[in-house]
């Protein structure tokens, strides 16, 4: 299908690479990425049809902030029913979201947010995250929430599927809870040093 559309769009670049999990497919896009300005969009996920449009425009009108985050909402991917908003709590509209990122009370939703790819270079000179299986959006987001301010878009511009037992939905034991917060320091002591 991205074959396709890529023979009848010359500016999508189709890259073909085997399953070597989230990271790894980051890591490859953005080697690859020639652009201003970096998005991530997870397989299952939709955006609304202006959402790119409408970051480009608010980095652009705002040179104050290095990136910007929409409001988004979560939807039943069985059902296609939304189900709520990633804005459920904390005040979305801060500029300074470091410390709301590192305490999780604020979102971290991925396709929610458009970096500057200047300002992601300043973090990671290579465009390499450390490859792991969870904390991709943190390992991306906190060090640019360390540096930069982040601009705020009030529109629900980036849904979200929910499945029923997906890795980032099902419910975890204690000792699930504890290996994941393990890994997740793991992963941001090795990416602040890449």
């Amino acid at each position: 299908i991205c074959d396709r559309y890529a023979e009848q769009y010359p500016q999508i670049r189709v890259i073909h690479k085997e399953n070597g999990g989230l990271a790894s497919a980051r890591n490859v896009g953005m080697a690859a990425a020639e652009g201003k300005y970096l998005f991530f969009l997870d397989s299952d996920d939709w955006l609304d049809p202006c959402s790119i449009e409408k970051r480009v425009m608010f980095l652009e009108g705002h040179p104050e902030f290095d990136f910007v985050r929409s409001s988004g909402d979560f939807y039943d991917f069985d059902t296609g029913e939304r189900i709520g908003t990633v804005n459920y709590y904390g005040d979305a509209s801060r500029v300074d979201i470091f410390l709301d990122l590192i305490q999780e009370t604020t979102y971290c939703a991925c396709g929610c947010y458009m970096i500057k790819t200047e300002a992601f270079r300043n973090i990671y000179p290579n465009l390499t995250i450390y490859e792991t299986n969870i904390g991709q959006n943190w390992q991306i987001l906190i060090p640019i929430a360390g540096k930069y301010k982040c601009g705020f878009i009030d529109e629900e511009l980036y849904h979200i599927a929910v499945r029923k037992n997906s890795h980032s939905r099902h419910k975890r034991t204690l000792e699930e809870l504890v290996e994941r917060y393990l890994e997740l320091k793991k992963t941001l002591e090795i990416g602040i040093k890449l």
